[in-house]
């Protein structure tokens, strides 16, 4: 092995990066580069773990599982991952990591496995959440969306490439000649170098043919590294110089996943497995130990092909009769997920089709849609007919993982052929997702009568569908009751998504209500008690708490949540779960981010074929302009928006991600902005008036606030005043406090005019604090700041706020997200700040602030 110095000259394993990427294809040596960095770290006493990814890593809550073992081993407290799946363990995990002191290092290698947008989204929020003396080690084919950029900006990432890894001429000379033994001419060396363009693998094949060349100079000299040399070196060089015996034990285990010492013995029917597992191993014969699990190999992905391509030739029809010994070995083991799949790769589906059935909605319950479907889509469609509970979970498993809509397509050929059966249930559910809901209500209503009232799965998603449905309907009461219906006879409950859905519901309802502290407490009680299903709720809370001002919580929310969710597709979620984003991304300053959220909620529509998320999305562009003074660009996305067809319904219909962001309260709104109000006060009346009648509490409160800024802009000041008390009163209750804040500029003028009314400060946020403050609190009014001699002007009680937390060294963005404010508004409190204390930098006025007491 050769050390590669000149690559560990570019790691500083004493500081390390928060992250080192190795990207490159196959032969470059990165799994040799990261062992040679996990045996130095282990020198030194840094704790480490090394985890290896396959295809079956794309399964988040399998990924999740192993990952958080990986991170036990390396010293990281993640506790018992196996009570929670999903999205759950990668709050977990995270929780763990916030709490690691030591230095550790997790290696991962083989990450071009991972294609799945949710495992892809729960790398990257592992690596931005290390903790100091944490570092990730990546070793991949190809550079997936994993965010470098964020940390090539912050100087956090090391990144190792083809030219970084490719070998030197003098580490090429090195590797030819102490694998040859022999001395090479320069020029030979030169000529072998080029030709394999410094890869190693291609250097290493060359030197093991080179060594027993009967002329190896003029072989060095002439060499070509094509696939074919690597194929006939396999085959000629490394297989056929085996034993018969170890040949037929290597083909035939080719069929399995690992090379598990025992699985090896079921499969080839010997019990010496682990003999020739270690002599293969410790001879480097493309077999190498999997670190964390005794007696379990892997093989070279190259040689594994090889290896298969051989079964097939030289064993024709033998392989499917190794996978099904191999899948009954596996499920005497009680490892259901391969018994499955080796089943089905065998063609032997008497024997997988019934296991699956038993544990296909125990899979779709965990979140693992994407392994259920990638089962199933191997199984012919005829093969299906007799197993309607894996029709149903099939569908069930498309939905969630392509699209709704080719599930829709593949149930309407399902019931062309097959009028009526258990998938057929699931029907409402998918107009739900695909946002039509014309005549789904009347079906749902129906299908319920027809289908039995027993517990099962296709059963308890109709009744959660019918209660959705009822509340887009306007019916919240009859959807409670479905509700209380369907827990009482088990169908709630019988499953974790209509569980999940049938509290969703519930939560939305409050949300329309106005009730916003109740629904708070239901969803933060059941995100504590779930341990799977739960991106609909964390979607939901991360909206509730952005509403309450707790801004990190909520983007730990949505960066954990949002990518499950757009696999899942229900459209009132993604389109709240991206905005929300988006607002907070525009609250910390971050306005390129906050319109790639933006952005991508948009493409999401093209693909769903939702013309709802791309007006939705064009729609909070409209509202980002507004927020920014641009009155022309906001009246042109909101036109754009317009153009958009999907809020046909938006008037009769409970849709809730546009209860309070629809194209005319934005038209009233850009109006307010450029004082308009003139004609704005009849039509804000009436859409008032229908609201309150509706029960749609919180539109009545943002209609409520618009038409008190309406009512001052023509001069009705005493009206205004009276109509904004009575809002406030509601949102001191609840705990509203962005419903106000985003209306902050249109806001501006009420609020000094109630400022005058209290003799209170101008300042629009302190002004809120005061007057949004919870009177259950039992705190006393602030008291009055004393005046200090020798100052001209005396910050004002928001601005010794800042000062405090200026004293502690946070930066302009850590004062933004500890007020709640944005980071201008942080810079106009400090020029304020700098003018009145006479101070010319940050650290001057902290110092005359401690001088006069300011800071006690």
């Amino acid at each position: 092995m050769i050390a590669r110095d000149s690559l560990f000259s570019a790691i500083d394993t004493a500081t390390p990066a928060r992250l080192l990427c190795a990207a490159a294809p196959a032969g470059y040596g990165k799994s040799i580069l990261l062992a040679q960095l996990y045996g130095r770290l282990l020198q030194v006493g840094v704790a480490t773990a090394w985890l290896t990814l396959d295809q079956a890593d794309n399964d988040l809550s399998r990924f999740l599982g192993f990952l958080g073992r990986a991170l036990a081993s390396a010293g990281v407290e993640t506790g018992n991952i196996e009570r929670y799946s999903g999205s759950d363990r990668t709050l977990q995990i995270l929780d763990a990591l916030a709490a690691a002191r030591h230095r550790f290092t997790l290696f991962i290698d083989e990450c071009e496995a991972i294609n799945s947008s949710a495992v892809l989204a729960c790398l990257r929020q592992l690596i931005e959440h290390l903790p100091p003396g944490g570092q990730v080690v990546l070793a991949t084919r190809t550079v997936a969306d994993m965010g470098l950029s964020r940390w090539r900006g912050r100087g956090e990432v090391v990144e190792l490439g083809v030219e970084e890894l490719r070998f030197s001429e003098d580490e090429a000379h090195q590797l030819v000649e102490s694998v040859c033994a022999a001395r090479f001419s320069q020029g030979d060396l030169q000529a072998l170098h080029q030709a394999t363009e410094g890869w190693p693998v291609a250097l290493w094949l060359a030197a093991q043919v080179l060594r027993n060349a009967p002329d190896r100079k003029h072989m060095a000299g002439s060499f070509s590294g094509s696939t074919q040399v690597i194929s006939d070196y396999l085959s000629e060089e490394v297989f056929a110089a085996q034993t018969q015996s170890v040949q037929a034990f290597l083909i035939r285990c080719s069929v399995l996943p690992y090379l598990i010492v025992e699985a090896c013995n079921a499969v080839c029917g010997i019990d010496h497995s682990e003999q020739i597992l270690v002599s293969l191993a410790n001879a480097n014969l493309f077999i190498s130990p999997i670190a964390g699990q005794p007696q379990c190999y892997r093989l070279h992905r190259l040689f594994a092909d090889f290896l298969q391509t051989q079964l097939e030739r030289r064993l024709p029809g033998e392989r499917q009769r190794l996978q099904a010994r191999a899948a009954h070995w596996y499920l005497d083991e009680g490892r259901v997920v391969p018994a499955i799949e080796l089943g089905i790769a065998a063609d032997d589906l008497e024997f997988a089709l019934p296991l699956l059935e038993q544990h296909s909605e125990r899979l779709l319950g965990e979140g693992r849609s994407r392994l259920v479907a990638g089962l199933l889509d191997s199984v012919p469609e005829a093969a299906l007919e007799p197993w309607p509970q894996l029709r149903t979970a099939h569908l069930w498993a498309v939905a969630f993982t392509r699209s709704a809509t080719e599930a829709m397509e593949l149930l309407q050929r399902r019931e062309h052929a097959s009028p009526f059966g258990d998938a057929t249930a699931l029907r409402p559910m998918l107009q739900v997702i695909l946002d039509r809901h014309d005549g789904a209500l009347e079906e749902a209503r129906q299908l319920l009568e027809i289908f039995p009232a027993s517990p099962s799965f296709p059963r308890a998603i109709l009744q959660v569908s019918l209660a959705y449905e009822l509340l887009v309907h306007r019916a919240p009461d009859e959807a409670r009751d479905i509700i209380d219906q369907g827990r009482i006879a088990g169908l709630v409950d019988y499953n974790r998504f209509s569980s999940m859905f049938a509290q969703s519901v519930e939560v939305v309802i409050h949300l329309f209500a106005g009730h916003l502290r109740t629904a708070l407490v239901q969803l933060q009680t059941t995100l504590r008690e779930v341990g799977a299903g739960s991106t609909i709720i964390g979607i939901l809370l991360a909206e509730a708490l952005y509403e309450t001002g707790q801004l990190e919580e909520s983007v730990r929310l949505l960066d954990t949540y949002l990518p499950a969710m757009a696999e899942q597709g229900i459209p009132d979620h993604l389109i709240v779960g991206y905005r929300t984003r988006a607002r907070i991304h525009f609250l910390h300053g971050d306005i390129d981010a906050a319109l790639q959220a933006l952005t991508k909620l948009e493409h999401l529509g093209y693909h769903n074929d939702n013309q709802r998320l791309v007006a939705s999305a064009r729609l909070e562009r409209a509202n980002l302009a507004l927020r920014r003074g641009q009155y022309e660009a906001a009246g042109e996305f909101l036109a754009r928006a317009r153009a958009c067809s999907g809020w046909q319904n938006t008037n009769s219909l409970w849709l809730f991600a546009n209860d309070i962001e629809t194209p005319d309260l934005v038209q009233l709104r850009l109006a307010l902005h450029q004082g308009a109000a003139h004609d704005l006060q009849p039509e804000l009346r009436r859409l008032l008036s229908k609201a309150e009648q509706g029960q749609q509490t919180r539109r009545a409160m943002k209609l409520r606030l618009l038409l008190a800024c309406a009512e001052l802009q023509q001069g009705h000041r005493a009206r205004a005043l009276r109509r904004f008390e009575q809002l406030l009163d509601h949102a001191r209750t609840e705990g509203y406090r962005r419903l106000l804040l985003d209306e902050k500029a249109i806001l501006q003028p009420l609020l000094q005019s109630a400022a005058r009314e209290t003799g209170g400060a101008a300042d629009c946020e302190q002004l809120l604090e005061v007057l949004c403050r919870d009177p259950g609190s039992n705190r006393p009014p602030p008291a009055p700041t004393p005046k200090v001699e020798g100052l001209q002007e005396h910050p004002t009680d928001r601005e010794l706020e800042v000062l405090a937390l200026l004293s502690e060294g946070l930066s302009n963005q850590e004062i933004s997200e500890r007020m709640f404010i944005s980071v201008s508004t942080v810079r106009a409190h400090l020029r304020n700040i700098n003018g009145k204390l006479a101070a010319s930098s940050r650290t001057q006025a902290v110092a005359i602030a401690r001088k006069h007491g300011l800071l006690n």
